[in-house]
């Protein structure tokens, strides 16, 4: 089974946090004399030399663009030097061990030479934890999953062992449970070096204490794989043009001190109705904002049926989509149903049939703002709304253009339409578990619903200079578009 950049990232929809009960180790740790561990790997190794490539690259990973990685605080939102939040950072903010160990492995999965690797089977998540996570199409919401039901997994399936070996992951017993990637072991087989994210809330280079280790857990070869069935090692190619693509905005992102994320979804021309999709940047699910006013609007425009919408109506759908209006929108929002339970149902099965990929949020969250705002919503799930809005897969035709004329005359001037897209709606909103930041997001689609953007950016110090940073980046993704463009159709 190939290991495609999507269906890596659904794979990744559960990350998890570092706390949990303790659990009893399984078997007994390697003793003086000759290593156990080096005798079992090194039969691991003849049999399949890839599956040592597979264990170097995480180690490799594991040391790579560390410097600097920390919180402010003790906030659980770690940071890139000069304040970019990092991809491992939770929403809501929470510990991070094992989001740190996890992008990692990630990181691994979508570079390998060996796209069908032992990471395969080792990503697969485990069925324990199915219920605990949040998936999005293409993009996951990051979701806490505990240390010790993670070690217990390993146990259940195979993959937990006393013996180390570079590049498998360490569990520790102490304290409220922890996690690492062992990079250093010794001549008796023990682990003496890990690299670990939230250790003194920073990603740091640990000296390990045999005492401490509960266990290690190891890449799995890919289900249904038999030993030394893999392709041999090719050459890594030059970078594409896509990799400088991305390169460039991580630059830009460095340069603003902000996370973005940038979704970009066509229609191929290599196969008809083909949907594609080119995800640049590394910014974590956020919540939908006022971006999910269409859905609210389409749903009411829905019920209504054939029916043209009153006066007053069509002048508050007018006012929450150009000048995003919340209190235009919550009369709308009461227009659709008597039943608050009822209005959220409908709401529901309009974001269902345009292939939203989400259910809305019921409570604010504590945050003071309205609930359905609140949605957890990736950007690759936006545009598949926005994509059937335009099309008319949505509402009928007169609902779609009663939504879309307001939306080519945005108030607003930092959003994708400064990209090219003349139809959008943007929305934003301070991030509740990360003090002083702030969630601009915006989809965008033309006409005819065959291309539609979003972007996310997440700011700091002031709303002011967050939107100072989405203007930057719409003209960025201005600039690029072309080239996207050309990516997204071949």
């Amino acid at each position: 089974m190939k290991i495609k950049l999507s269906a890596t990232l659904l794979i990744l929809a559960g990350i998890g946090i570092c706390f949990g009960a303790f659990t009893t180790p399984i078997g007994s740790a390697a003793g003086p004399g000759q290593s156990p561990a080096h005798d079992y790997y090194q039969r691991l190794f003849e049999k399949d030399p890839a599956y040592k490539k597979v264990l170097s690259n995480i180690v490799y990973e594991a040391r790579a663009e560390n410097r600097g990685v920390k919180e402010t605080n003790g906030d659980n939102i770690p940071l890139y030097p000069g304040g970019r939040i990092t991809p491992f950072a939770l929403n809501p903010a929470a510990p991070w061990c094992l989001a740190f160990v996890t992008y990692k492995l990630l990181r691994v999965a979508q570079s390998s030479w060996r796209p069908d690797s032992a990471l395969t089977d080792f990503l697969d998540p485990h069925p324990a934890l199915k219920s605990r996570m949040v998936i999005e199409a293409a993009g996951p919401k990051l979701v806490p999953v505990n240390v010790f039901e993670f070690w217990n997994w390993a146990k259940q399936t195979g993959r937990a062992t006393q013996l180390a070996w570079p590049g498998t992951l360490i569990v520790y017993r102490s304290g409220p449970g922890h996690i690492g990637i062992v990079t250093q072991i010794n001549r008796r087989g023990q682990a003496i070096v890990s690299i670990e994210g939230n250790k003194d809330d920073q990603v740091k280079k640990v000296r390990v204490k045999q005492e401490d280790i509960l266990g290690f857990i190891r890449p799995t070869l890919a289900k249904g794989e038999t030993p030394g069935s893999g392709p041999a090692p090719a050459p890594a190619p030059a970078p594409s043009q896509l990799e400088r693509i991305k390169t460039d905005l991580s630059e830009k992102a460095d340069e603003l001190q902000i996370s973005v994320k940038i979704d970009y979804s066509c229609q191929a021309f290599s196969r008809r109705g083909d949907t594609r999709v080119i995800g640049l940047g590394d910014a974590p699910t956020t919540r939908a904002w006022s971006t999910i006013k269409l859905p609210v609007i389409a749903t009411y425009l829905r019920e209504l049926g054939r029916a043209r919408p009153p006066a007053a109506a069509r002048a508050d759908i007018g006012a929450a989509i150009r000048n995003s209006d919340n209190d235009a929108l919550l009369r709308i929002w009461q227009r659709i149903a008597p039943s608050e339970q009822r209005r959220f149902d409908l709401l529901d099965q309009t974001l269902a049939r345009g292939g939203a990929g989400i259910k809305s949020a019921r409570d604010d969250g504590g945050t003071g703002y309205t609930a359905f705002g609140q949605t957890f919503w990736s950007g690759f799930a936006a545009n598949n709304w926005y994509r059937a809005l335009a099309s008319g897969r949505i509402t009928s035709r007169a609902a779609t253009r009663l939504m879309m004329s307001p939306m080519a005359n945005l108030d607003q001037d930092w959003g994708v339409d400064r990209a090219g897209f003349s139809f959008a709606k943007t929305g934003w909103g301070p991030e509740p578990a990360m003090a002083g930041r702030y969630t601009l997001r915006s989809t965008g689609v033309n006409r005819a619903g065959t291309e539609a953007a979003t972007i996310v950016v997440i700011g700091k110090n002031s709303y002011e200079s967050s939107i100072n940073s989405a203007r930057e980046i719409s003209l960025w993704l201005k600039s690029n578009r072309s080239k996207i463009r050309s990516i997204c159709r071949s």
